[in-house]
This record gives structure tokens, sequence and C-alpha cells, in this order.
């Protein structure tokens, strides 16, 4: 898929006009020297990392600020569930970030793993991001990613209280994006670059801690 394309798929999702399609994604082309041409079929596809860029470049409520959002969102950092924390800390190092997460709902959708994605939320300043998603036996779960560093480790009652408040604390407007549409758009970028089809995104699944057994309950899958 190229850059063109896309923007083209998200004008349409997002009911705007291409012309602002160029102008939010414009900054992340040239920072990423992704060119938009030459049209036809000599047009360079993007990778999968790109065409994230691209979704996220979506977010912000003035185009001017589609790149800086875009960028604030792809480092978020996963914040500590309170009621499942062995669920959440099963993810360590990069593979705490929202990039992750994002790029594995596009390519594998951490299946393999007991995971549903269903759909992101990304508040329009970049702050924070929210994942829905099932796991086994565990439905309707949600975690929530911050673009702040102070959340990043989080003890069990300082996370519950911004799971708890979070909805109050972040005014303004979201964006969300179903997981289907996510993996048509991965779909599409594997097929023109099938180089990134193992694509791991810092994730080894097998080496997940955690599995959820038939109760709901958290259960090791090995020693920490």
């Amino acid at each position: 898929m190229r850059s063109r394309e896309l923007q083209s798929a998200l004008a349409s999702m997002t009911n705007r006009p291409e012309t602002e399609m160029d102008q939010r994604t414009r900054t992340l082309r040239e920072a990423l020297k992704i060119p938009t041409g030459p049209r036809g079929v000599h047009a360079p596809h993007m990778d999968i990392g790109a065409a994230a860029l691209h979704v996220l470049a979506m977010v912000s409520r003035r185009p001017a600020d589609a790149a800086d959002v875009a960028w604030r969102l792809f480092d978020c950092k996963l914040v500590r569930h309170p009621l499942h924390p062995g669920l959440s800390e099963a993810f360590q190092g990069e593979a705490r970030s929202l990039a992750t997460f994002l790029l594995m709902a596009m390519n594998r959708g951490l299946g393999s793993a007991g995971f549903a994605i269903k759909s992101f939320e990304f508040q329009e300043d970049g702050s924070y991001a929210w994942m829905n998603f099932d796991r086994r036996s565990l439905l309707n779960l949600r975690f929530v990613f911050s673009s702040h560093d102070a959340h990043a480790n989080l003890d069990q009652a300082d996370a519950a209280d911004l799971y708890r408040n979070i909805d109050s604390r972040s005014a303004g407007n979201r964006f969300v994006i179903g997981a289907e549409r996510l993996v048509a758009v991965g779909h599409q970028i594997l097929m023109d670059c099938p180089e990134d089809s193992e694509l791991e995104a810092g994730i080894e699944i097998e080496r997940l801690v955690v599995a959820t057994d038939n109760d709901g309950r958290e259960v090791s899958s090995e020693a920490n």
C-alpha cells in the first residue's frame, strides 16, 4: 500500500477531505522519508510502522498538530492494570509501548497469546490511549497507555486510581478505530511488503508468562 492509497482510505474512513489527509501526514512523510510519488505501479510501498503513524495522524483536533500527537501516542506506555497486573506486566521494555500493540493489531493481533483486540481509543492531545480487548475467559478488558513518565511504574493503589478516574482526567475528544479496520490496512501492507510479515514488534509470544484459566484467574505459565 502506498501513502496516497492509505490517505484515500483514511479520508473515506473518517469522512475528511483528502487534502486534509495530505496535510496531516506531510510532516510524518518527510520525517520518515516516505515519498508519495511517482504515481502508479512504480510508487513505493510503505512498511507497517509508517502506516501505523498515518493512522495516528488522524487523532489530533487540528491538522497542524497531527505529527506531534502521532509521535506522542506512538511512545505512550502501558499502565499497570490494577485488577490483572500479571496480564499487563507480561509485557516488558519496549513491548509496553502503544506502538507494540498497534503494530500487532495490524499484523497478528496477539491471537496466539489469547488476545482478541476489539478497538483502540486515542486522546486528541496524545496524552492517553486505550485498547479494548478480550483475553480468553476475561471479557471487556481495557488497557490504558499514558504519555506521562510518572505513570510507567505506578503501584497497585495509584494504578487503580488512574484506571478509575481516567475518563474524568482525560478531557477532550477521542479518535476511535476498530480492530477490523486496522487488520484490513495491515493485510494490504503485508501483501505489498511481505518482509513485514515476520514482525514481532518486540514481543516473543511464547514467552508471555501469563495464562488465564476458565475461571478467569490468572496463573503463571512459567517462573518469573
